[in-house]
């Protein structure tokens, strides 16, 4: 027979889960604290981010000198039969005036046609823009000037 708990057990018991509760909420609380920044960050960085992805730089190609006609080189295979008279071997030799029959046996030649196919490639043509300036013109201006009128004799 067991012995049942006395109370101070079942405390003891009490007292160790519920420290082990706490250092667990502890352990968890400072993972979350220490996570936090990374999620703050990653928000930032979410409301920050272009919303059209067709608004983003895209490179201007320049002119370059490239040949306007490319041969283009297409190959063809074409087959090719050539009869053959292959005798048969024969244990029975033949006799005076009849002859072995021949047998056709076809052979298969690759042979490759190389055709030149010229393509156009459209080439950029540099477009020459105006640009109007202003010139200055010369402007004439009138600058009064004061000179001494004389005083009469006999006046002073």
């Amino acid at each position: 027979m067991t012995r049942p708990q006395s109370t101070s057990d079942y405390l003891q018991q009490r007292n160790v889960a519920d420290a082990n509760r706490r250092r667990n909420r502890i352990i968890a609380g400072g993972v979350i604290a220490a996570t936090m920044p990374f999620y703050c960050a990653g928000i930032i960085l979410w409301v920050l981010a272009p919303t059209n992805p067709l608004a983003a730089p895209t490179a201007t190609p320049l002119p370059s000198s490239t040949p306007t006609d490319l041969p283009a080189i297409t190959q063809q295979a074409t087959n090719t039969l050539i009869p053959t008279n292959t005798p048969l071997p024969s244990a029975i030799p033949p006799t005076q005036g009849f002859g072995v029959p021949a047998t056709f046996t076809p052979q298969f030649t690759l042979t490759q046609t190389p055709t030149v196919t010229p393509t156009r490639t459209q080439t950029p043509t540099p477009t020459h823009t105006f640009t109007p300036t202003v010139t200055p013109t010369d402007t004439t201006t009138f600058t009064p000037t004061v000179s001494p009128t004389p005083i009469p004799f006999g006046e002073s």
